[in-house]
Formats: C-alpha cells, sequence, structure tokens
C-alpha cells in the first residue's frame, strides 16, 4: 500500500468495456459512516456481476470523471467502526460480506460497507475461501428459501447451472434443507461437482435435448417444484418453464424474460416467478440486517461442516490490474466450476 495513510491501491474502471479496462489506481481511503465499518481486505472473489457491470453497467448510467471499484466479495479485518456499527463490530474482527454494487467494492485494499451487510467469517476457514461465499450464500437463500420456501417443506429442486459458484452453493442449501436436487451440467467434469456437492440426479443443459426430455430420461421425476436459474441464456425461460411443475416457483438471478406462451403456461398452472437481485436490500435500504443475520447462518453452518468451501480457483498476483483481467477473462469464459478467489499480499 501507498505510504500516505490517506489513500490506498485499488483497481477501478472509468470507462465501460472488455477487460482492459481494468487499470491499477490510487484513491483516498474510505472513512465509516454512522453504519459503515471501514474493512481491511484480506481476499475477495470474482463474480458474473463483475464483468457484466465492466462491460455495460447493467445498463445504467456510468458515473462521469469517476473511478468505479468493483469486487462484491471480501473477507478482512475491521479497521474503523461508524457510530452505530460500533454496537455489534469492533477493530480487529474478521468478517466476510458482498456488500452494495453501487459503491466502491472489494478490489481494494479497504471497503466501507454497510455493517447490517457484514458477518464474522467463519472460524474454520481462512480469508480466501470465506471471501467465495457471500453473493452467493445471499442470492441462494434469498431465492431458494425466502421466495420457494425450501427451508419450510422438502421440495424437488432444479439448479440450472449447478457448477457455477451459484449453483455449488445452491446444491449444498437445498440438501442441507432435505430436498431432492437435479443439477445441469455441461461437461463430465461439472456433473462430478455437481454431485459431489450432494446432488441427487445431473441432467444436461447443452446435449441438444430440451431440459424437460432429460428430467424424465435420467430421473424418476416428471416436474420440480423449484427452479433456481443460474445461467444466462434467452432459450431456458420455456425450457426452465416447462419443467416446473403446477403451483411451482422459478427463481432466475440472471435475465429470465418469458415469452407469450410461456407466460400462459405460469398463468394457467399458476407459476411464480421470483427475481432475485441481492443487492435489493442494501440499494433500498428494505431491511439490510437480514442480510448479515443470513451471514451469521452460513457461517455457522460451514463451522459444523454443513457446507463445503467451493472456493477453486485461488490466483496468485495480489492486488493488480493484471490478475483481475485474469479472473475476469476467467469468469466471462462461463465455464468455471465454483468460485476465483483473488488474495491480496
Amino acid at each position: 500500500m501507498a505510504s500516505d495513510s490517506s489513500v490506498m491501491r485499488a483497481v477501478g474502471i472509468q470507462q465501460l468495456g472488455d477487460a482492459s479496462v481494468l487499470q491499477d489506481v490510487t484513491l483516498p481511503k474510505p472513512t465509516a459512516t454512522a453504519w459503515d465499518v471501514v474493512v481491511q481486505l484480506k481476499a475477495c472473489a470474482v463474480n458474473p456481476v463483475d464483468w457484466k457491470l465492466r462491460a455495460s453497467n447493467l445498463g445504467m448510467p456510468f458515473p462521469e470523471n469517476e473511478t468505479k471499484v468493483l469486487g462484491y466479495d471480501g473477507s478482512g479485518v475491521v479497521v474503523e467502526c461508524g457510530e452505530n456499527a460500533s454496537q455489534k463490530f469492533k477493530t480487529g474482527d474478521e468478517v466476510f460480506f458482498a456488500g452494495n454494487c453501487l459503491r466502491n467494492g472489494t478490489n481494494a485494499d479497504f471497503c466501507a460497507v454497510d455493517s447490517r451487510l457484514i458477518a464474522k467469517k467463519p472460524q474454520s476457514l481462512s480469508f480466501e475461501q470465506a471471501a467465495a461465499f457471500p453473493l452467493v450464500a445471499i442470492t441462494g437463500w434469498e431465492n431458494l428459501c425466502e421466495s420457494a420456501g425450501i427451508d419450510k417443506a422438502k421440495k424437488t429442486v432444479l439448479i440450472l447451472a449447478g457448477a457455477g459458484g451459484c449453483g455449488s452453493f445452491g446444491i449444498q442449501l437445498a440438501k442441507l434443507y432435505g430436498c431432492t436436487v437435479v443439477a445441469t451440467a455441461s461437461s463430465p467434469e461439472s456433473e462430478k461437482w455437481c454431485k459431489n456437492l450432494g446432488a441427487d440426479y445431473v441432467i444436461s443443459h447443452s446435449g441438444g435435448k430440451t431440459l424437460l426430455e432429460e428430467l424424465k430420461e435420467k430421473t424418476p421425476l416428471s416436474a420440480v417444484d423449484v427452479a433456481y436459474v443460474c445461467h444466462d441464456d434467452k432459450r431456458y425461460s420455456s425450457e426452465v418453464t416447462a419443467v416446473v411443475g403446477a403451483m411451482g416457483v422459478i427463481c432466475p438471478v440472471v435475465t429470465f424474460f418469458p415469452d407469450e406462451g410461456t407466460c400462459m403456461d405460469m398463468y394457467l398452472n399458476r407459476k411464480s416467478l421470483c427475481y432475485g437481485m441481492m443487492f435489493c436490500r442494501g440499494i433500498h435500504g428494505k431491511q439490510p440486517e437480514k442480510q448479515g443475520e443470513l451471514l451469521e447462518k452460513v457461517a455457522k453452518f460451514i463451522d459444523e461442516g454443513k457446507l463445503k468451501p467451493i472456493a477453486t480457483e485461488i490466483l496468485s498476483g495480489g492486488l493488480s490490474a493484471e490478475t483481475f483481467r485474469k479472473a475476469h477473462d476467467l469468469q466471462e469464459s462461463g465455464h468455471m466450476r465454483g468460485k476465483i478467489v483473488v488474495p491480496f499480499a
């Protein structure tokens, strides 16, 4: 880090584009407002939302004459607490969090984050492994438990793209609550990964057959209660809807725009569509403390051995644009199993 304690290293973007727009920058070190803590990052993870924000800012206006710092998974040590945050956290606490996509993120030495969105990290995990969990854990819990209710009744759950970050957590969460899990995969390696995480059945989402054909051929099921959609491809809107039974729930964490025929199927069979934008609570201030409480549960389950680590790519190179360009290219390839993590030297 720079010798001036008022500034910090970061990797940021000043324009939208491919991975080459990621640049090494020096920025003012953040300070904590009332609800904030400032965390000195030890590791962060890279998710699809990073490259999507880098490439298009998800359609939102890009701030002019500003440097945007990406990164929505982190683990580190609290170095400053705001007045309200000090009721729960203190300097020296080891924490993990996803944060808020409208604020600067974890691709930096330090990050200011709303303390209601964070929790103490699992004691049994390194900073690197802990950093892999927050975004996918919050996404999975809010979709599968809050929207689909798998924590209240055992259900059959389809997880589209089971080997990715969201899928890897989703499989484990669904099994934790006694569900029957059907994961999709596109390679033998991904199929093995899904089975090792607990999937009861694995079907293909890229073999030329529809998901319903795959389901009927490779499982004793003819429909599922819940579909957790973690793969961004327009063609799956109708296929996923066809697999979900009457009064089932579809939980997409990616773009999912059903056509007229698909909407009619949902209407006639009372299928629910619940979009899962995990940054919503932080952006709109809608009970943000629920995400911190959720991460506390996740940490407990991890320390009890009920959830397995999901970081598979630990990149060397530390906090540098070169490292994050490599991470973005890997993530954007669409062939990742588990999560990409960058430890900071």
